[in-house]
């Protein structure tokens, strides 16, 4: 059973599913029993902090690799950007070399000497590596067997990255031809997402030594060109240039951009609408009847007694309004419901003979005319 654990620390990690540093000392007593050499392979050996191994369980398991039979470089990009935050939780070094790694695949070992990670994490981090990759066949093949059989982070990202983002000159021509050509922003809610990518693209240029065609009125051009359909900021360029008499930096455009792109992103690029100048009007609660079209129907009189219409016309000295020319519009008869001989003559006769017909209103208790009113009032209960 000894003889079984007396093997590098990797491969008890990965088959025997230890923690890195149980397995590092596993590993170094197991040697040091079979070889009968008590503390001498203990030398050397490298093994992560306490501290460390706190934030590796913290961290857990590397971010799978996107299991897609050839990934798109956006996908990849994103996957990558996951490992170099899961890497910075236990350990700052090794997440700032993929960060440099991916813009410069070239250079492993330059920047491997920028950092200087120990070889326990750059074994742990290629270890955990392959379990990531274990669903992805297209990353499996990438791979050599003497380099799936000692896996190291260096050598994995490095495959990734030199089969995923590649800095060939074709390469660099689309990236510069993508710069020149940047697209305008047409929705402010965006402008930050857009803003970030130029200065990503801007960064990876300038480190590859490609902004050499490019002086600084062509960078200013470009910039402003994803800012061209924002009205805010075109405002504030004019007014640079009418109140300051110069024009913006691009540092100081960009800080300007920022802030606002940053404030439209929260608020959603929308404005709060203003209220309408002509409000909708509320329904009334009893809908108004429709004023029904005045029909002369000549209806021949068949009713008897003074028509009330002519009757208030003739005590107000007003002419009949039409009443008795080509019959009564209300049905009574021409004669007798419109006496001549009353017509602006005798008011009070007319008065005293409208009395008989009954007063509506005063029936529903609503009549306010009192004995001025036409119509009779009748007391009995």
């Amino acid at each position: 059973m000894v003889r079984a654990l007396a093997v590098e620390e990797d491969k008890l990690i990965k088959y025997g599913e230890m923690l890195p540093g149980h397995a590092i000392r596993v590993s170094a007593v197991a040697i040091e029993v079979v070889s009968g050499k008590p503390g001498s392979m203990r030398e050397g050996i490298e093994g992560p902090t306490p501290g460390e191994v706190d934030s590796r369980r913290l961290a857990g398991s590397a971010p799978s690799f996107p299991n897609d039979s050839i990934p798109s470089r956006s996908k990849v990009e994103v996957w990558w950007a996951q490992m170099a935050a899961w890497a910075g939780v236990w350990s700052e070094s090794v997440a700032n070399y993929l960060v440099e790694l991916k813009v410069d695949a070239n250079k492993p070992k330059d920047i491997y000497n920028k950092y200087r990670f120990t070889q326990e994490q750059n074994n742990f981090a290629g270890n955990k590596l392959m379990q990531a990759f274990d669903k992805s066949e297209h990353a499996i093949q990438l791979f050599t067997r003497s380099q799936k059989d000692k896996p190291t982070l260096i050598t994995l990202m490095t495959v990734i990255a030199l089969t995923h983002f590649p800095k060939d000159e074709e390469y660099k021509t689309k990236l510069r031809n993508k710069f020149n050509e940047f697209p305008s922003c047409k929705d402010k809610s965006k402008l930050l997402g857009q803003f970030n990518s130029w200065c990503d693209l801007f960064d990876e240029l300038n480190h590859m030594n490609q902004m050499i065609v490019q002086d600084d009125e062509a960078v200013l051009a470009s910039f402003k060109r994803l800012v061209a359909s924002i009205d805010e900021i075109k405002q504030v360029t004019k007014m640079s240039k009418s109140l300051l008499r110069k024009e913006l930096t691009l540092q100081e455009l960009q800080e300007i951009t920022k802030e606002e792109a940053t404030k439209w992103s929260r608020e959603g690029g929308h404005k709060k609408p203003n209220p309408s100048p002509y409000p909708t009007p509320k329904p009334h609660d009893k809908p108004m009847s429709t004023p029904k079209e005045h029909v002369n129907h000549q209806v021949r009189g068949k009713r008897e007694g003074i028509c009330p219409h002519w009757g208030i016309a003739t005590l107000r000295r007003a002419s009949p309004c039409g009443h008795g020319v080509g019959g009564c519009r209300v049905g009574y008869m021409e004669k007798e419901g419109h006496p001549p001989h009353l017509e602006s003559t005798n008011p009070k006769e007319c008065y005293d003979q409208l009395k008989t017909q009954q007063c509506r209103d005063w029936k529903v208790g609503k009549c306010e005319r009192g004995d001025q009113c036409l119509f009779g009032h009748d007391n009995k209960e």
